[in-house]
């Protein structure tokens, strides 16, 4: 994968990445994962599903019409009072899939990656938490995803 100035990502640049203060490092990866997430139009797919709601504000009818059209009723996102839960059984990064990326503190990407679809759907900043990861030898990927009210 690469950034906006052709940096390449791969073990060596995380590695790098890797001496920077943590708050630092995060903010790196997460651009990464929203760059990919725009490669993937999440956004534009998100936004569609916004558009077909009858009331853009209803934050649980947002969540539902996204949950059937992006995620087929599927169990694995799923909400709990107001936080969103998404998990995956395998990891979906076709760098790790690659064996290109085999660092855990890479699944910070991922915070990148669901913030850019989230934020589109709700037109709201969310907070994106991971509590569980492959990488760092769980045995699912599992993500706490929060919209921050103004």
């Amino acid at each position: 994968m690469k950034n906006e100035n052709n940096i390449t990502l791969s073990d060596e640049r995380l590695t790098e990445i890797s001496h920077l203060d943590e708050k630092e490092r995060i903010k790196i990866l997460e651009k990464y994962g929203r760059k990919c997430g725009r490669s993937h139009d999440l956004a534009g797919q998100a936004k569609k599903i916004r558009d077909q709601a009858a009331d853009k504000n209803n934050l649980d009818l947002l969540f539902s019409l996204y949950k059937e059209k992006a995620y087929n009723n599927s169990p694995r996102l799923y909400k709990k009072g107001a936080v969103i839960y998404l998990e995956y059984h395998q990891c979906g990064c076709s760098l790790v899939k690659a064996g290109k990326i085999n660092n855990p503190f890479f699944c910070h990407c991922t915070r990148g990656y669901t913030k850019e679809k989230f934020e589109a759907l709700f037109d709201k900043p969310v907070q994106v938490d991971l509590l569980e990861s492959i990488l760092r030898g769980d045995k699912i990927c599992k993500q706490a995803i929060t919209i921050i009210e103004d």
